[in-house]
């Protein structure tokens, strides 16, 4: 963005506006700009109103990579606009690759449950069917959503997702690898690699699942560590 020109990122173009009253920066580049007024640095976007810019106002913003935002971990997916309505198969790896139909849940499993081998659960490392092999495997079992039983018996009917707060599952690459020993919670990453959705607390009594995600932080030619940072609740789901 250094390279652009000032005039063309308009959010920027306004704060100099209001805020740098005489200062010519006509035909002249973001970097242009500092170099011969350093004061400009200090100056901040929230100086102005900022609702009337959408977020294409900002050059080549859609390419940066989410972690590179301030604070990025201490947001949550609902408070993303428009995320909710993203279609889960139009997610980068969704959870519709083993079927045609999105999954409905069925029942809730609390960790008395023991030796659950029908997972779609785990990660990018050992796939997404890694059994739950000791106790401790409090689970979502999926269901077809026409429910109509074993008359109509789609691939994820049966399925169990495994609580990622009971099981952890190898995670991670490269030199990062080696943080929190390469372990993370078991789950599924439907919006692609940057974080995983996990099923946290499934509750036999009210039928209710917390679900929370959690992300990895990656360094160029470093790797990335294991998918363990927790971000907070995305959302109660109920059987």
């Amino acid at each position: 963005m250094a390279q652009t020109n000032v005039r063309a990122i308009a959010p920027v173009a306004a704060l100099l506006a209001a805020k740098a009253v005489g200062i010519n920066v006509s035909d002249q580049t973001l970097a242009e700009v500092l170099a011969q007024n350093p004061q400009i640095g200090q100056l901040r976007l929230k100086e102005i109103d900022l609702s009337r810019f959408p977020v294409t106002s900002i050059p080549n913003l859609e390419a940066v990579q989410l972690q590179q935002f301030e604070g990025w971990m201490n947001s949550f997916v609902q408070d993303i606009p428009g995320l909710g309505q993203v279609p889960l198969g139009s997610m980068p790896n969704p959870i519709a690759e083993l079927g045609s139909l999105v999954m409905r849940v069925d029942q809730v499993y609390g960790p008395a449950e023991a030796q659950r081998n029908n997972t779609i659960s785990g990660s990018d490392v050992q796939g997404f069917s890694v059994p739950c092999a000791e106790t401790d495997c409090a689970y979502v079992e999926l269901d077809d959503l026409e429910n109509a039983g074993r008359s109509a018996r789609g691939r994820l009917e049966g399925k169990q997702w495994i609580s990622g707060k009971y099981q952890e599952v190898q995670g991670g690459w490269g030199v990062l690898r080696s943080v929190n020993g390469g372990r993370e919670p078991t789950g599924r990453l439907p919006f692609g690699s940057a974080f995983k959705v996990v099923v946290m607390e499934p509750n036999e009594t009210t039928d209710t699942i917390d679900t929370a995600l959690f992300f990895r932080f990656c360094a160029n030619a470093l790797g990335c560590d294991a998918l363990f940072h927790w971000s907070g609740a995305v959302l109660q789901l109920q059987s």
